[in-house]
């Protein structure tokens, strides 16, 4: 019996495709669509199953390019260095921690989400002190994720 071992690599393709997809498959009219709801399930899907294996394989000279970072204006607060591999760690956390919250700019009058909450804080057990917080716009999440995933199928290749 063989062992799969490229499971990260294909989960990190597929899911860009699947984000590829999504918005082909439905025609105007259709009331419920809910490429948000997907959006950010690929986003903490792409920040996660790859960071797990990869983060400290990642030659920051290779992926330190504004595409794949958060806009310093996005970020209200980081205790720690602003780069890649720190701001994808806390952004792993948050996900994980379910420190992600989605925030509309009209007060939900409109019921679209517009941009994501994304904290991290240290463990209570270590203060529970605050470590980073973002309010990213969707469209910036949907390059972000896209950007990520590519990114990482270059460094498991």
């Amino acid at each position: 019996m063989s062992h799969y071992t490229k499971g990260e690599f294909d989960f990190v393709k597929r899911t860009l495709k699947i984000i590829k997809q999504y918005d082909s498959m439905f025609t105007k009219g259709i009331d419920e669509k809910y490429e948000i709801t997907l959006l950010i399930n690929c986003f903490i899907g792409l920040v996660i199953i790859p960071h797990e294996r990869w983060i400290n394989d990642i030659d920051a000279s290779r992926v330190n390019s504004d595409d794949l970072m958060i806009p310093k204006n996005y970020i209200s607060f980081i205790s720690d260095t602003y780069n890649f591999k720190n701001v994808t760690t806390h952004l792993r956390n948050s996900a994980a921690h379910g420190k992600i919250q989605p925030r509309s700019k009209d007060f939900g009058k409109k019921k679209k989400i517009t941009h994501l909450n994304i904290k991290d804080f240290k463990a209570k057990k270590y203060g529970g002190e605050k470590t980073f917080e973002a309010e990213i716009p969707i469209r910036r999440i949907e390059t972000l994720a896209k950007d990520i995933g590519k990114a990482m199928i270059k460094i498991m290749k």
